[in-house]
This record gives C-alpha cells, sequence and structure tokens, in this order.
C-alpha cells in the first residue's frame, strides 16, 4: 500500500469464523472496515465501516509495533526473529 496512494488490500485469514478487514488507502487518509469472510463466511460488524486514520499515523505505529515484536522475538526465542522476520514480516 506504501507503493500506491490509491489501493486496497483485504486480510482473511479464514480462520474459526473471523471476519475479514478491509483496509482502503485514499491519499493520506487510511480506511478501515471489518467486512464478511469469503473464507470462513463470518460476518462483518457494521459499526465498524470505513474507519479512517491518517496514512502515515497507521504506517509509524506499525513500524512501532514489528520493532517491539522484534525485540519480544529475540529476548524469548534468541536467534528466530530473523527468520520469522525474513518469511512473514518482509512486506510489512
Amino acid at each position: 500500500m506504501d507503493a500506491n496512494e490509491e489501493s486496497r488490500y483485504t486480510f482473511d485469514e479464514g480462520e474459526q469464523g473471523q471476519p475479514a478487514y478491509l483496509f482502503v488507502r485514499e491519499g493520506e487518509v487510511l480506511y478501515v472496515s471489518v467486512v464478511d469472510s469469503e473464507l470462513s463466511g463470518a460476518s462483518g460488524n457494521a459499526n465498524y465501516q470505513q474507519v479512517s486514520c491518517a496514512w502515515r499515523a497507521f504506517r509509524e505505529a506499525t513500524a512501532e509495533y514489528l520493532k517491539a515484536l522484534r525485540r519480544e522475538l529475540d529476548q524469548e526465542v534468541p536467534g528466530f526473529a530473523p527468520t520469522w522476520f525474513e518469511r512473514y514480516a518482509s512486506a510489512a
């Protein structure tokens, strides 16, 4: 979503009846909605639709979360973080 100021991404893990999350970037604004899951069949949340935040604030919060996660992994499972981040967090 960094590459395009107008973009959409749906996170749908399809597990245990969880809904999906729709992220829509429109310039410097990000809208987040909890939507029906196409994989699990779970319903979205009509009260959580197009909740907005600043794109930059979202990216900063995401980066801080990943830093904290890496520190936690380094502490709890030394040597594991590089492998996990290479495999799962490289797009973040």
